[in-house]
């Protein structure tokens, strides 16, 4: 799947306002692009897929700071399951979140469809070295549509 996103993360403001990252909402709301893959199995109605969503900042601010370097790229990996066409996921979101969601595929012509989907993420607790205080990154949403391809044996 090739597609646009739009991702809500609070983060993206929080950790870069020292470096200069202004109060506003397009600091915190940006589009993204991304790619995925995924497998499904089926067994009649019910269907259950295993898949990779990457996406990848490209704005001032749509970046975090991680140790020493920065963090542009979310990853998403994740189960699904329910309808062929239809599936509730859950997964890591890359960096600090636990990811809940659902996606829909939708057949275009041939093995084109249309691939859409929405995420949450539950900032997880995350124990520091060096007698830092724990951090726990906020909620963060994420929505994204794109045309994808389905390979079938």
């Amino acid at each position: 799947m090739l597609g646009q996103a739009w991702v809500y993360d609070g983060e993206w403001y929080l950790l870069n306002a020292s470096s200069g990252a202004p109060s506003a909402k397009a600091t915190v709301n940006g589009g993204v692009p991304g790619l995925g893959l995924s497998a499904q199995l089926r067994r009649g109605l019910l269907a259950a897929s295993a898949g990779l969503d990457a996406r990848y900042g490209v704005g001032d601010w749509q970046h975090l700071p991680v140790g020493t370097g920065s963090w542009r790229t979310e990853l998403y990996p994740h189960l699904g399951v329910g309808l062929p066409w239809l599936q509730v996921t859950a997964g890591a979101w890359f960096p600090w979140r636990l990811g809940l969601g659902a996606r829909a595929q939708v057949p275009l012509v041939g093995p084109l469809e249309l691939v859409a989907g929405g995420l949450g993420g539950i900032g997880l607790p995350i124990t520091r070295d060096g007698g830092q205080p724990s951090f726990q990154a906020s909620p963060s949403f994420a929505a994204w549509a794109g045309v994808g391809v389905r390979l079938q044996p």
